[in-house]
């Protein structure tokens, strides 16, 4: 029996099951439109945990919740991506990287599927707790709906240090540094960004 390649092989999966491989055969093949198809999702993953942790199922109703998530993760996506892939070429250049900017976005955007994952399974604890899962912090859940929320929340944290480790492995791929120099140049890209978050989530709650 033939073995199927990476080339013909789902690029969702793909990057889940052997993401080297697959990575090599995107920088050829770049497929944009499972890329921006991720980080839809990976951003509607990271809009989704920041309105969590903001408690904002209190005092907002399901729907406003779902169309900013929504929206909000497309912009959050697209502008992350061009972030990250400009801290990515610039720390790693410093490191002595020598990867195409090109290569760099694809290995940006493909490195989310792990928080894409997540995203799709959302949508099983958001069916059973619709506006109680953004209230993380409540005392009113029960005890069904505080379980649930603490297995989604495993799974979220699984799925961002899966992300994480994977940006690392694909940044290295595409810089063509080692292991330690990628990590390197991903944890200042990610300070650099969470300093910017930090500021805006500080500037959002003086003005409300």
């Amino acid at each position: 029996m033939l073995r199927m390649s990476t080339r013909d092989q789902h690029p969702f999966l793909g990057m889940l099951k052997s993401p080297k491989q697959t990575l090599t055969s995107l920088f050829y093949d770049a497929r944009f439109l499972w890329a921006f198809l991720i980080l839809w999702l990976g951003g509607i993953s990271g809009i989704t945990i920041i309105s969590r942790l903001q408690n904002v199922g209190e005092d907002t109703s399901l729907l406003t919740i779902l169309l900013s998530v929504i929206i909000g993760g497309f912009v959050m996506g697209i502008l992350g991506w061009f972030l990250f892939s400009i801290l990515y070429m610039f720390f790693g250049s410093l490191f002595g990287g020598r990867g195409d900017f090109s290569h760099i976005q694809i290995a940006t955007a493909y490195s989310l599927t792990p928080l894409a994952t997540n995203t799709i399974l959302t949508i099983i604890p958001l069916l059973f707790l619709q506006a109680h899962f953004f209230q993380v912090q409540s005392n009113a859940l029960s005890m069904f709906s505080s379980i649930t929320l603490l297995v989604f929340s495993i799974i979220e944290g699984v799925a961002l240090l899966w992300s994480f480790l994977l940006t690392v492995a694909s940044v290295s791929e595409a810089h063509r540094l080692s292991f330690g120099k990628s990590f390197l140049t991903v944890f200042f890209s990610w300070i650099i960004v969470l300093v910017i978050l930090f500021g805006m989530l500080l500037t959002f709650n003086t003005w409300s």
